[in-house]
């Protein structure tokens, strides 16, 4: 289980939201459509993996492509059983476009992505500090800090048992 969140800056609205996950062998990319609009834009994306075979790492986010998003925080587990990474972009274009995720190595069991854009947020200093956890077992707990007119945003993997639950 690796959760984490972090709190977006500013007068904040929710834009979109898109995701897309697959299940296929021997691709080291993900593409997620997503469309941005309004004044003051982020996009935040995050990026999540199970493969029982070796650690994978992220090894870029684009939107569009060539466009490269900035890190915002990544919790792995370690071989055998996944990782979450986070990304952002402040201003993104609000042409249609898709957030391409990379991989160093192919996945070999899941892999997903997930992008969400808002608006009326502080250009300069969009996100406050990132918080991240990991737990073997049982409920791990995140706990961020925010204030008024800020979002929470958080994304997180569950490796193991269908009781395992996230708080």
């Amino acid at each position: 289980k690796l959760p984490f969140e972090v709190g977006i800056m500013g007068a904040v609205a929710f834009n979109a939201a898109s995701s897309q996950d697959a299940i296929v062998d021997s691709v080291t990319t993900l593409s997620v459509a997503h469309t941005t609009a309004g004044a003051n834009r982020l996009l935040i994306g995050c990026a999540g993996w199970r493969d029982d075979d070796a650690q994978r790492t992220v090894s870029g986010v684009d939107f569009p492509s060539g466009t490269a998003m900035t890190t915002v925080a990544s919790s792995t587990g370690g071989a055998g059983n996944g990782g979450v990474h986070m990304w952002r972009l402040i201003a993104p274009t609000t042409t249609a476009s898709d957030m391409v995720i990379t991989w160093d190595a192919a996945t070999s069991l899941y892999r997903f992505g997930g992008a969400i854009s808002f608006t009326g947020v502080h250009q300069t200093v969009p996100l406050g500090t990132a918080v991240t956890a990991t737990a073997a077992s049982g409920s791990p707990t995140v706990n961020v800090s925010s204030a008024a007119d800020e979002i929470v945003v958080d994304s997180a993997v569950i490796v193991h048992g269908p009781n395992d639950t996230l708080t």
